[in-house]
């Protein structure tokens, strides 16, 4: 038999391991039936994965902001020039765009300051 030719260290070693996952084993359980504990734990995973979204969203609203800012700046350049050289026409007929960029940009900015101010509370 296999037992009589084991230790009495051996024996002991295994009973100790075998403790020590036990009570491992209580402590997962345990954990598991505490609701409190659980509703606590998915609230703060909840607030990270938010907090990470508006991160997120915040820097792709900077993004966009930085690029609209760019198309407006060359589109004021390229009025500027055809104001200066006498082509007022292509100007005049262009200014939706540059209105719905700036209306886009200002949606983007209350977006995630609404979603921010949402996650601090």
């Amino acid at each position: 038999m296999s037992s009589d030719t084991r230790s009495q260290q051996e024996i002991e070693a295994e009973i100790t391991e075998t403790r020590a996952e036990l009570g491992e084993t209580a402590a997962a359980l345990a954990a598991k039936a505490d609701p409190k504990a659980r509703l606590k734990q998915a609230g703060a995973e909840a607030a990270d994965r938010a907090t990470t979204m508006a991160a997120d969203a915040g820097e792709r609203v900077a993004a966009g902001a930085g690029k609209a800012r760019e198309q407006v700046l060359a589109t004021a350049d390229k009025a500027k020039q055809q104001f200066t050289h006498g082509s007022a026409t292509e100007v005049i007929r262009r200014p939706v765009p540059i209105a719905a960029i700036a209306a886009a940009a200002l949606c983007a900015v209350v977006a995630v300051t609404a979603l921010v101010r949402r996650t601090r509370r």
